[in-house]
């Protein structure tokens, strides 16, 4: 191929020189603000971009994508499997890529996109397996599906409002429908049953699944003492472009960080929003306990560091609509500075109490962690 139509995100920004006004041209706006952050060493997931120069050519053969550009997107196809470890078209490990199209000069509300190009019926099952998230995976494969029949088919979108009409006729017929939808999603996905979810639908002020309270709700996590964070240079020292590796021979950067910081959370589970609801059960509140002492051992990273549950303390109502206000449960329990502790730095620097000989009738206190 005597002219190079496909640019990685990493390789944009030095086959240009750092020319802004090439790259634009070369790559479009999208194209060469992606290889810019790629080269300034931002996060931003690897792609590829296909040129203008490629566009020009798709029109000189005659709106035909010809056979070495086709071979070369294969050939960068497989290179953005080698990066992300994910296979595209997978039934296990799929890779999603996002179509974007772009021109030398923005055009806002012209440029079409296509989403999660790379599902399919089997693809679509092992995404779900992979997040542990099947109404996620679905909702990316109906996006794809709606995205690709207008952009790529030209697929009326009437075709599709033709089967939101049907949904319609069926909501006329059983008036109960939406309430059916909103709980066969809280019997199968136990984050709607558990913190609820508002579930509007494609079928707009017809069938709507409502918002649906969830029994859980938990609050926002205060630090016991005041906190100071303290900053923290970092050197890098992988340099990404030629320009800086003439300038420099590491880069700087700032992070920061919580010495020690004892954090309280405050949540809430109504029984009676769980019967009358959700169907939310003793062993989804089993689940939940778990999964609140456990959060962070399986999902531990260098920003977080040592962070941990310390202890979980529930009290339990004998009766369905409480025994005693939520407030003068949470006054009962105390966290104070052990003896001589004036900065403390540690767990063990605290006393945490249950001031148990007052509690309400009817209610127990359980601690765990």
């Amino acid at each position: 191929m005597s002219k190079k139509y496909l640019y990685y995100f990493s390789e944009g920004n030095d086959a240009f020189g750092g020319d802004k006004v090439t790259m634009k041209n070369i790559l479009g706006g999208k194209g060469a603000g992606l290889a810019e952050m790629t080269a300034a060493g931002m996060p931003v997931p690897q792609g590829f971009t296909i040129t203008t120069d490629a566009c020009t050519q798709y029109y000189a053969d005659g709106r035909q994508i010809n056979d070495e550009i086709t071979a070369d997107i294969f050939e960068h196809l497989k290179g953005l499997e080698e990066i992300t470890g994910k296979k595209f078209g997978d039934n296990t490990n799929p890779l999603l890529v996002s179509v974007r199209s772009g021109a030398r000069q923005s055009m806002p509300g012209m440029m079409d996109t296509i989403l999660n190009l790379g599902l399919n019926d089997e693809a679509v099952e092992g995404l779900a397996k992979k997040t542990g998230n099947a109404r996620f995976a679905y909702d990316c494969y109906r996006r794809f599906v709606q995205m690709f029949a207008d952009v790529v088919m030209m697929v009326p979108k009437s075709l599709f409002e033709v089967e939101i009409d049907k949904l319609k006729e069926a909501k006329k017929k059983d008036e109960h429908l939406d309430e059916k939808i909103r709980d066969f999603m809280c019997s199968n996905f136990y984050d709607i049953r558990t913190f609820g979810a508002v579930m509007t639908t494609f079928t707009k002020g017809t069938l709507n699944c409502g918002q649906v309270r969830g029994p859980v709700q938990l609050g926002f996590a205060r630090s016991i003492d005041p906190i100071l964070p303290q900053e923290v240079t970092i050197t890098r020292v992988a340099i990404t472009t030629e320009a800086d590796a003439e300038k420099k021979n590491t880069e700087m950067g700032r992070k920061y960080i919580v010495p020690y910081g004892l954090y309280r959370a405050e949540g809430y589970v109504s029984a009676n929003l769980a019967r009358k609801t959700t169907g939310f059960s003793e062993e989804d509140l089993e689940l939940l306990w778990t999964a609140i002492l456990n959060m962070f051992e399986n999902d531990h990273s260098a920003a977080r560091g040592k962070m941990a549950v310390r202890e979980l303390i529930v009290f339990k109502h004998n009766c369905e609509l409480g025994c005693a206000p939520a407030h003068k449960l949470f006054d009962l329990v105390k966290v104070e500075h052990k003896d001589g502790v004036t900065a403390p730095r540690s767990y063990g620097d605290y006393t945490v109490s249950v001031d148990e000989t007052h509690l309400p009738s009817g209610v127990t206190c359980t601690r765990m962690g």
